[in-house]
């Protein structure tokens, strides 16, 4: 993905797009159906309800693809893998003697509680924005070199943990808008976001919105990532 864009859009204009839906929603499932119908999240069976999240990315061309495969076996987690059978938590699924399974149910990114990232002379690294570490690393390395009061650094470089259930998607956008306003209001890092190649959404599109000149005034800007900002705690907070 190229943040200056793809198609017609960037990454901004996605971001954006979430934002005004987020904040237009009315309630958790409502949510949910605006973000699927502008494109923001889909998933493999339209008529089955997600349960996981964990920043996959997928194409069209890719989803057709995978609604194709259609022996889907929807009881649980495996158990144990047997001669002829494999059981799960909710049956079993009878197999031949020489099938061969393959485990790709590890979570890459597995979901830790937080801790402060600078405490007592030490760099703890995580995300601060979900699962870009490789963002997060230059972000805290030039935290530490360009600030020195460590309350600051902490205020500025907030741990966000790895999405792992579908609520979680709340949780991670009110992040990522609450860091990405905070870090806006401080012109020295801002200018380092937008000079950063591993930064996706702080553009030079997204300063020229924030300086007016854009095709949305930045103080609207500003007032729907702050009712998206509501909205998301409210339903977060509701469950």
């Amino acid at each position: 993905m190229q943040p200056e864009g793809f198609g017609d859009h960037s990454i901004l204009d996605y971001i954006l797009l979430q934002a005004q839906e987020i904040a237009a929603s009315t309630s958790r499932a409502d949510l949910f159906q605006r973000l699927e119908a502008c494109g923001a999240l889909v998933r493999i069976e339209p008529d089955i309800e997600p349960t996981m999240f964990r920043c996959a990315t997928v194409s069209q061309a890719e989803l057709a693809d995978l609604r194709r495969i259609r022996n889907v076996v929807r009881l649980g987690r495996v158990q144990r893998l047997e001669t002829t059978r494999m059981v799960l938590d909710r049956g079993e699924v009878a197999c031949r003697a020489d099938t061969l399974f393959i485990d790709c149910t590890a979570d890459g990114l597995e979901k830790r509680p937080t801790k402060p990232i600078f405490r007592d002379g030490k760099i703890t690294l995580q995300t601060v924005r979900p699962c870009q570490q490789l963002f997060a690393a230059a972000m805290i390395g030039h935290v530490e070199c360009a600030y020195a009061d460590e309350a600051q650094k902490n205020a500025l470089c907030v741990p966000v943990p790895h999405p792992d259930v579908t609520d979680d998607y709340l949780h991670m956008m009110r992040d990522i808008m609450r860091a990405q306003m905070a870090w806006a209001a401080d012109p020295g890092l801002f200018q380092w976001l937008v000079g950063s190649r591993l930064d996706g959404l702080t553009t030079p599109g997204f300063r020229a919105l924030l300086e007016g000149n854009g095709p949305v005034p930045p103080e609207k800007i500003m007032d729907t990532v702050r009712r998206a900002i509501e909205n998301l705690g409210r339903f977060t907070e509701s469950r």
